[in-house]
C-alpha cells in the first residue's frame, strides 16, 4: 500500500470517528489531546513547562548515526486546542544557525512529494523538526498513533541524509 493510501484511510476513518471521540470526551470533562495520548496505548511522559502540557514519546533510533532516541511532541498548536501538532526535532544545530540552500531544497522537495508528515526548519533556534497537524476535531486515537510514528520513523529514516546535506 503507497504512503498516500496510507494517508487517505486514516485520514477517512479519523473522520468517521472524530466528532463521537471529541463529544464523548469532553462530557466526561477530560481534556480531548489527553484522552487521544491515553488512548493510543504508546508510552509517554507530559511536560508542564509550557504554557499548555506536552505529551512526550520516545522512541529508539535504529538507523540514525549519533542518535540514541527520538522524542516525539504532542500538543495543540495554539490556545484555542483546535489543531494538534506532532513534532520531533530531527537536528538541532546552533542558534542562528544558517542551513545551506540544497539542505532547504532537499526538505521542500521531501515536503511536496510525501503525504502527511513535513519538515520545517528555524534558523533562529538551529532545528530541523518533522511535524504532523491534524484539526482536533478529526483525531482519533489510532490517527493520532500513526502520526506519533510516522514522525519518529521519519526522523530515523532522514537524518542522516540531510546530516550530510550540512557538510
Amino acid at each position: 500500500m503507497s504512503s498516500s493510501s496510507v494517508v487517505a484511510a486514516l485520514l477517512s476513518a479519523a473522520i468517521s470517528l472524530s466528532v463521537r471521540t471529541a463529544l464523548a470526551q469532553k462530557d466526561h470533562g477530560q481534556d480531548v489531546l489527553e484522552g487521544l495520548v491515553k488512548a493510543t496505548g504508546l508510552s509517554y511522559f507530559i511536560f508542564e513547562g509550557t504554557e499548555r502540557p506536552v505529551y512526550i514519546v520516545a522512541f529508539k533510533a535504529d538507523n540514525a548515526t549519533g542518535v540514541d532516541r527520538w522524542l516525539v511532541r504532542v500538543a495543540y498548536n495554539n490556545a484555542r486546542k483546535n489543531w494538534i501538532c506532532v513534532s520531533c526535532t530531527v537536528l538541532d544545530m546552533d542558534d542562528n544557525y544558517s542551513f545551506p540552500a540544497r539542505l532547504k531544497d532537499r526538505l521542500l522537495r521531501y515536503n511536496s512529494e510525501v503525504p502527511g508528515s513535513k519538515f520545517s526548519w528555524d534558523e533562529k533556534n538551529g532545528d530541523i523538526d518533522v511535524e504532523w497537524e491534524v484539526p482536533t476535531h478529526l483525531a482519533t486515537s489510532s490517527l493520532l498513533e500513526a502520526m506519533i510514528r510516522d514522525v519518529a520513523a521519519t526522523c530515523d529514516s532522514e537524518h542522516d541524509e540531510l546530516a550530510a546535506l550540512l557538510k
